[in-house]
């Protein structure tokens, strides 16, 4: 037997409502893996895609579906998931005689769908290395279902049977809830100003990220003790140790959260190296504190959990960056020296009947409207509504806050020497992207300077 699937009840109703008997359906199968089982949360259906005007949803040959079209969906979900959420394989759902054409089809979907998300998570941070992959098939006239995992890793194997069990009753989940800070400057080496915007800004990061990585937790104001089950935080069972003044175990219509501070450690004098001299063309600098959500089984450790939240903080900014580098792209133009750009505010839609919940980045000039259609039509959310929406996470900073140049320009262009500062008078200008992830009062700021030819 292969791998055991537990999917919540509510997976159920999602099946009932493609309300599908001739055509076909294929989507994303959501949850979280562990090396002993996984859990499935939700099904989110794969956008038809508009040929002409032909509605591509009417036609019974399966096997043609585009891998490339559902991949490029998967990718869409993982900017919407928070931290412990991941896409685990795919479900079709169809009548027996399309689903037997595309038998040799639906492996290759899965294969497209695995290595967009093992590419998505080489640039963020993987939870689990585990390569398989699971394909849900759903008989649209009898509603029998026939699970299987392929083991993505080895081109050569086969299907396996895998055990996939409805839950009678809600799965519990735990929220873990983090602000991260960020005080980030860097400078775009003259060599690399070639290179496209997105990846100049994620080249500069790249320590960042490395330090969010190797950053110490404490969750619930402890060290964590990374064997212990996290259900130790709320009166269990599981792990080595015994945790002091436990919280009270909560209904499974309750939130069980708990707040994570991560702490990133500071360099040795034996590790600090000496000045570095190097010709620049522009410089960086993002400022702020931004949101991190994340979710993890109660039979998850705390390492795991901790890899969660580090997972969804890397996933953000990523997801902001790209949305951003996109926006600017659309905009190319001859802009003045104080245009603005923002970066979207993050925004969260709960699923019905659960205490999880997806996330969303609404950009400067979209409103609440565009953001229920991306939950509705991207991650299958087809209930959301202003009540199910959290906006009050994140807020765009005030105008103070984005225009302060002390803490800006001027302190940023202070980091020139006296030959690079004299060079600063030929400057194009200053290209200000404020990042729109903002708790609380402080400002996220990425700061564009171009430093004119001597």
């Amino acid at each position: 037997m292969g791998r055991t699937i537990l999917a919540d009840k509510r997976i159920g109703q999602v099946i009932d409502s493609f309300g599908v008997v001739d055509t076909w359906v294929i989507g994303l199968l959501i949850g979280q893996r562990s090396e002993a089982k996984d859990y499935a949360v939700h099904l989110v259906r794969t956008p038809v895609i508009d040929e002409g005007g032909k509605d591509v949803s009417k036609i019974k040959k399966l096997e043609h579906v585009d891998e490339h079209w559902v991949a490029v969906h998967c990718r869409q979900v993982l900017c919407m998931l928070p931290g412990g959420l991941g896409v685990l394989g795919i479900f079709v759902v169809a009548p027996p005689d399309a689903m037997k054409l595309a038998h040799n089809k639906l492996p290759q979907v899965l294969a497209a769908v695995h290595k967009t998300v093992h590419q998505f998570h080489s640039q963020t941070l993987p939870i689990d290395e585990i390569s398989e992959g699971i394909l849900l098939q759903i008989c649209s006239l009898t509603k029998k279902l026939t699970c299987r995992s392929y083991d993505l890793a080895d081109s050569k194997a086969g299907a396996k049977p895998a055990d996939w069990k409805i839950q009678n009753n809600q799965e519990t989940w735990i929220q873990l809830e983090t602000k991260m800070v960020f005080n980030v400057d860097f400078a775009i080496p003259k060599e690399k100003m070639s290179s496209t915007l997105m990846k100049q800004i994620q080249n500069g990061l790249m320590p960042s990220y490395q330090n969010l990585r190797n950053a110490v937790a404490t969750i619930d104001s402890s060290f964590v003790d990374g064997d212990a089950l996290m259900e130790t935080y709320f009166g269990g069972t599981g792990g080595s140790t015994k945790k002091k003044g436990k919280k009270q175990q909560p209904t499974n219509q309750e939130k069980m959260k708990l707040d994570v501070e991560l702490y990133t450690t500071l360099l040795s004098n034996a590790n600090i190296q000496g000045p570095k001299v190097e010709n620049c063309c522009a410089t960086m600098s993002l400022r702020g504190t931004m949101s991190g959500r994340a979710f993890v089984h109660p039979k998850m450790t705390a390492d795991t959990a901790v890899k969660a939240i580090k997972q969804d903080i890397l996933r953000s900014i990523k997801s902001r960056i790209e949305m951003l580098c996109e926006e600017m792209l659309q905009t190319e133009e001859e802009q003045d020296e104080h245009i603005l750009y923002e970066m979207p505010v993050r925004v969260f839609c709960n699923l019905s009947e659960s205490t999880l919940s997806f996330c969303d980045y609404m950009l400067q000039d979209e409103g609440i409207d565009d953001s229920l259609e991306r939950f509705r039509d991207i991650a299958g959310l087809v209930g959301a509504n202003d009540e199910s929406l959290e906006t009050d996470i994140e807020r765009v900073p005030t105008e103070e806050e984005l225009f302060d140049e002390p803490k800006n320009s001027d302190a940023l262009l202070g980091k020139f020497s006296e030959k690079e500062s004299s060079a600063r008078t030929k400057a194009k200008g200053l290209i200000r992207l404020a990042v729109g992830g903002i708790v609380g009062a402080l400002a996220v700021a990425v700061s564009y300077m171009y430093i004119g030819q001597e």
